[in-house]
């Protein structure tokens, strides 16, 4: 199945969002403050919160309930994605790691398709050097 053209835009503006916090963090939180409305912006937001987590940089709202639902949530996503969804409508689980769960499951959907289209990418390289004769 073909990447959609929003699957590649979200791709670019997660990409764009993850480089920036790491090279350009003042200027990244300059864009996404006087850009809140744009969806690009918003998903390359996403990306500097997740970026923030997995590097360990401490931040209130990354408490231990929501690191566990962040955490969680992959685990979930790929083996039991119905439970998740249970999950995330019950109003029983602290806010923090339904937070947690929601963001952990957004960022798998992310990876995944970014990881769908790497494969169609390599997989149309290999077609094209079996066609020419290249590598062999």
């Amino acid at each position: 199945m073909a990447a959609s053209e929003e699957e590649k835009r979200i791709a670019r503006a997660y990409n764009v969002g993850t480089i920036l916090s790491i090279y350009e963090p003042k200027l990244l939180e300059q864009i996404i403050r006087n850009n809140k409305n744009n969806a690009f912006v918003r998903t390359m937001a996403i990306a500097k919160d997740h970026n923030e987590f997995s590097q360990g940089i401490p931040r209130k709202d990354f408490n231990t309930e929501y690191k566990n639902g962040f955490n969680n949530a992959h685990a979930l996503s790929k083996q039991d994605p119905k439970l998740l969804d249970k999950m995330l409508s019950s109003k029983e689980l602290h806010n923090d790691f339904k937070r947690g769960l929601a963001d952990g499951k957004h960022e798998y959907k992310i990876r995944e398709s970014m990881n769908r289209m790497k494969e169609e990418r390599e997989a149309k390289q290999r077609n094209i050097d079996k066609d020419y004769g290249i590598g062999y």
